[in-house]
């Protein structure tokens, strides 16, 4: 996948910063405010201030990147709903053993003052739009 602009054998990076990221259901994610480089070849991106996407998962146009993920990290916020349709409240945090666009659990808390439920991700039976866990929660 070529990410960096080529113009008679020089390379540029410039050319993606700035243009918008979406993820693989079309959800915006942010900008690209930098070009990760490794010895001199690009091998990801900075999307905004926090999330970095390897360039295995960019796919590019020229006027926005689409990925061929939905990062774990947009779960954050997602409402959660137990196997009969209960609102347990949404997602405050996710917890990731590496950088992969995996996750081992979510952390899920109903109101503001309440202490976050922690979930691990094998009782998730869907992430989409909303999680749907497989089993019932009280």
């Amino acid at each position: 996948m070529e990410i960096i602009g080529k113009i008679n054998n020089h390379w540029f990076a410039s050319t993606y910063l700035g243009k918008k990221v979406y993820s693989l259901s079309g959800m915006y994610i942010g900008k690209v405010k930098d070009v990760i480089m490794e010895q001199h070849t690009a091998v990801g991106l900075q999307v905004d201030k926090k999330l970095l996407i390897s360039l295995e998962h960019v796919q590019s146009n020229e006027n926005q990147i689409m990925l061929n993920i939905n990062p774990v990290t947009l779960l954050v916020g997602k409402k959660v709903f137990d196997k009969s349709g209960r609102d347990l409240g949404k997602v405050v945090k996710i917890e990731r053993k590496s950088n992969a666009n995996t996750y081992s659990a979510i952390f899920v808390k109903k109101k503001f003052w309440n202490k976050p439920h922690r979930i691990d991700s094998s009782s998730v039976h869907t992430a989409q739009d909303n999680i749907l866990l497989k089993d019932d929660y009280e």
